[in-house]
C-alpha cells in the first residue's frame, strides 16, 4: 500500500508546541452503513475546556500523547491504553473507528509496529476490495468481496485457497477422528466434499494425494459413502480428452503381507454388506473423456504381482470380483496391460467366474469379452482349466440368440495358412474340437464348416500318424435307427460334382470301404482316365446287378488224353458259398467241322469240380457263380423287397424323377439346409 509520512515535526496547541509524527491519511466519502455522515475532525486546543466546536471533537490538555485519549466517552481507559474508543450506548448501534482515504481506490489501513519498527498492517484494496492482511512485508491472508478466503495468495478463486507445497491442519489421536472433515451439506447431485484440481501437465502431480506412512490397516485416503443407493465412497475422475492421466491412482511400496486384508494395497475398495445396494461398488472407475487412450481404471504392477485384483468372497452368491462397464461406441469395459498378466480374475466360489465380461447393449457388434495379442506367435484368448480330473473345460463360448454363435474363432489374414479356431490336445484319448448340439429335435448340427473359395474345404480332418495304426482323419457316429453316419450332398445340379470321393494312395488300400452293405440309386460302375485320349476323356464300366449277391469264379483249363480234367476252387470256397452254377465253353482254334461236347462230370466236391471232353486234349473255359454263404449273410441275410419305415416313410430318394419337390427327399433336413445355404453366414470378423 501507499502513504505520506510527513516524519517528525512540531504541532502547536495554543502557546506551547508538541512534537509529534504526523501520519496523512486521504480520507474516502461518507460510508453508508453509519447513515452518511460526514467524517469529525478532531481540534487539538491548548486550555481545558477551550472553545466548543460544533461537529467536531474538542480534546484539549498537556500530555495529549503521553498519557491516553479517550473518544466518545467521559470515562477512564485502561492503563495499557494509549487510545479507547467505546461503542455508543444502545443495543443495535455501530460503534467504533474508520480508517478513511479520499481516494476510491486508496488503500486505508491499520498497522502495527515495536520499538519504531512496523511488524504487521491490514488494509483494504480501494481497486478490488479484497481485505489484506500483510506481515513481513507481504500479504499473508486475503478476503474478497465475494466471500473467497487465500492463504499465500491474492486472487483466491474458492471459499478457501491455500498457496505453497504442503501444509497439515489438526493431529487426530483417537480412532474413528479425523484430522480434516470437509462437509457440503447441499443436496446437489454433482456437490463434492473434498474436490481437488491440478493444473500441472507434470508426471507425478496428483489433485488430492492421501499418504499412510505408519504400519498396519491405516490408508492413505479413505472414502466412506452412507447413501443407500448409488452412492461412492471416493470418484476418480479423468475428465480431459487427452494426456496420460488418472481418475484414481493407488500406490504401495510395502511388502508386508498383514493387515486389515492380506497383502499391501495400492487401491482396496470395499462393499462390505451382504445386502449392498442395487449399483454398490467397492471400486468403480468412469472415463468420460473422448480421447483415444482415455481409461477410467488402470492398474499397473512392474513385477510378477497384479495390476488390478478384484476379489468377492461373499458366500451369498451374485457379487463379482470386478465389475467394469464401458458404454461408448469403441470403449472397452476392462483393459489390461502387464508383463505378466493384462488382467487376471480369480474366483474362489464353486460356481463363480474368475473374470467375467458383460456386453449390454441389445445392438451393435459388441463383446462380453475382448482379448488382443500383438505378438508373432501370441494368443488372443487362452482358456486354461488346469484340473488333472473332470470334465472340465478350458474356454466355454455360449449363444442364446437363435442365430447366435457359441464359439466364433476369427483368422483375418488374407493369405498363408491360417486357422479361425485350433483346438489341442495332449491327451492319449482327448478330443481337439468337440461340437455338440444337444437338442433332441431338429436340424441342428455338431459341427458346421463354411468356405467361400471355389478350391476351399468346408471340414478337413487331418491323422499325422505314419506308422502302421489306425488313425482317422474323419471319423463320426450316427446312433439312431434310421440315422446316417455321414450325409454328403453335392447340391449343384449341373456339372460333375461330387457327393463323397474316397481316395487311397496306396496301391493296397481302399479309396471307399463298407463295412455293411453298400446301395447306390444310380448305376455302380469304375472309371478311369481314357487309355486312348486320358487327359480328355473317362472310360466308364458299369456293374451288373442281381436280386441275390453272388460270387463268381472262372478260369480255363484243358482236359487230358482221356478228356478229362480237374477245375480248382480256391480253399475257402465251400466256407462262404452255397447253390452253384455251372458254365462251360470249348475253346477249339483249329477250325475242325467236328463239335466237341463237354460237361461237368462232378459236382463240386470240397473244393474241386471235374469236367469231361468228347475230345482229348480240348481248351475250356469255365465259370462257376454261386450264392454268398459267409458268416454275415447267414446273419443278416439279403432282402429283396423292404418297406420303408421311419422318417423314410412317405419319401423318395430321388423325388426330381417323379416330378415332385426336394422337400420330398428322405433325406431332406429344412433346419441344416437353410443354414447352409444363409447368405454370408461366418464371412466377416469384430471391429478393429
Amino acid at each position: 500500500m501507499q502513504y505520506t509520512n510527513w516524519g517528525r515535526t512540531a504541532l502547536w496547541l495554543g502557546s506551547s508546541s508538541l512534537a509529534v509524527s504526523i501520519l496523512v491519511i486521504a480520507s474516502k466519502p461518507a460510508y453508508p452503513q453509519l447513515g452518511g455522515q460526514q467524517p469529525s475532525y478532531v481540534k487539538l486546543q491548548s486550555s481545558s475546556p477551550g472553545a466548543v466546536q460544533t461537529g467536531n471533537s474538542n480534546i484539549s490538555g498537556v500530555g495529549l500523547f503521553g498519557t491516553a485519549l479517550r473518544i466518545g466517552t467521559s470515562s477512564g481507559v485502561n492503563g495499557t491504553s494509549f487510545l479507547d474508543v467505546r461503542t455508543p450506548t444502545g443495543a443495535g448501534l455501530l460503534g467504533g473507528m474508520f480508517v478513511n482515504t479520499q481516494s476510491a481506490t486508496g488503500l486505508p489501513f491499520y498497522g502495527y509496529a515495536a520499538n519504531g519498527v512496523s511488524k504487521g498492517l491490514t488494509y483494504v484494496d480501494g481497486s478490488s476490495g479484497n481485505w489484506n492482511v500483510s506481515l513481513g512485508g507481504s500479504d499473508r491472508l486475503t478476503v474478497t468481496p465475494s466471500g473467497n478466503v487465500g492463504i499465500g495468495i491474492n486472487s483466491p478463486f474458492s471459499a478457501l485457497t491455500v498457496a505453497g507445497n504442503e501444509f497439515i491442519i489438526g493431529n487426530s489421536s483417537g480412532a474413528g477422528n479425523a484430522a480434516l472433515i470437509v462437509q457440503n451439506g447441499t443436496t446437489d447431485s454433482q456437490a463434492y466434499g473434498i474436490k481437488g484440481r491440478m493444473d500441472s501437465n507434470g508426471f507425478s502431480v496428483a489433485g488430492v494425494y492421501g499418504q499412510h506412512a505408519g504400519t498396519g490397516a491405516g490408508y492413505g485416503a479413505f472414502g466412506e459413502s452412507l447413501t443407500a443407493v448409488d452412492g461412492i465412497g471416493v470418484f476418480g475422475k479423468h475428465s480431459a480428452s487427452t494426456g496420460v492421466g488418472s481418475g484414481v491412482e493407488g500406490w504401495t511400496n510395502s511388502t508386508a503381507a498383514g493387515g486389515l486384508y492380506p497383502g499391501a494395497s495400492g487401491v482396496l475398495g470395499l462393499v462390505n454388506t451382504t445386502t449392498p445396494g442395487v449399483n454398490s461398488a467397492g471400486v468403480r472407475g468412469v472415463n468420460s473423456g473422448m480421447g483415444s487412450d482415455g481409461m477410467g481404471v488402470i492398474g499397473v504392477h512392474s513385477g510378477n504381482g497384479i495390476g488390478v485384483y478384484g476379489r468377492a468372497s461373499g458366500s451369498a452368491g451374485g457379487g463379482q470380483g470386478g465389475n467394469f462397464s464401458a458404454f461408448g461406441p469403441n470403449s472397452s469395459g476392462v483393459f489390461g496391460d502387464g508383463g505378466g498378466q493384462g488382467v487376471f480374475g480369480r474366483c474362489d466360489q464353486p460356481t463363480g467366474s474368475g473374470v467375467f465380461g458383460w456386453g449390454v447393449s441389445t445392438t451393435g457388434a459388441n463383446y462380453g469379452g475382448y482379448f488382443r495379442s500383438f505378438s508373432t506367435s501370441g494368443t488372443g484368448a487362452y482358456g486354461w482349466a488346469s484340473a488333472s480330473s473332470g470334465t472340465t473345460v478350458g474356454l466355454y463360448g455360449q449363444s442364446d440368440s437363435g442365430t447366435g454363435y457359441g464359439v466364433f474363432g476369427y483368422a483375418s489374414k488374407t493369405s498363408g495358412g491360417t486357422t479361425g479356431t485350433y483346438g489341442l490336445v495332449e491327451s492319449t484319448s482327448g478330443v481337439g474340437v468337440l461340437g455338440l448340439a444337444a437338442s433332441s429335435s431338429g436340424g441342428t448340427i455338431g459341427v458346421e464348416g463354411v468356405v467361400n473359395s471355389f478350391q476351399g474345404v468346408a471340414v478337413a480332418g487331418l491323422s499325422t500318424d505314419t506308422s502302421n495304426g489306425g488313425s482317422f482323419g474323419g471319423y463320426f457316429t450316427a446312433k439312431g435307427s434310421a440315422a446316417q453316419g455321414i450325409h454328403s450332398v453335392a447340391t449343384s445340379t449341373i456339372g460333375t460334382n461330387y457327393g463323397v470321393v474316397g481316395e487311397s494312395l496306396s496301391a493296397n488300400g481302399y479309396g471307399l470301404y463298407s463295412l455293411g452293405r453298400t446301395g447306390a440309386s444310380g448305376t455302380k460302375s469304375f472309371r478311369i482316365d481314357h487309355p486312348s485320349d486320358p487327359t480328355n476323356k473317362y472310360l466308364l464300366h458299369y456293374s451288373a446287378e442281381g436280386p441275390e449277391p453272388q460270387n463268381i469264379y472262372n478260369g480255363t483249363v484243358k482236359t487230358d488224353a482221356k478228356g478229362v480234367a480237374w477245375v480248382e476252387l480256391p480253399d475257402y470256397y465251400k466256407d462262404i458259398n452255397k447253390e452253384p452254377r455251372y458254365q462251360l465253353t470249348v475253346v477249339d482254334d483249329n477250325a475242325s467241322p467236328t463239335f466237341v461236347q463237354v460237361k461237368v462230370a462232378r459236382k463240386i466236391q470240397g473244393n474241386r469240380f471235374m469236367i469231361m471232353t468228347s475230345a482229348p486234349y480240348i481248351e475250356v473255359c469255365w465259370e462257376v457263380k454261386a450264392i454268398r454263404n459267409d458268416l454275415w449273410m447267414r446273419k443278416n441275410g439279403a432282402p429283396v423287397e423292404v418297406e420303408k419305415v421311419g422318417l423314410e416313410k412317405g419319401t423318395y430318394q430321388q423325388p426330381e424323377l417323379y416330378n415332385q419337390p426336394r422337400e420330398r427327399a428322405w433325406s431332406y433336413r429344412p433346419e441344416a439346409s437353410q443354414r447352409f445355404q444363409k447368405p454370408g453366414a461366418m464371412t466377416s470378423g469384430p471391429a478393429k
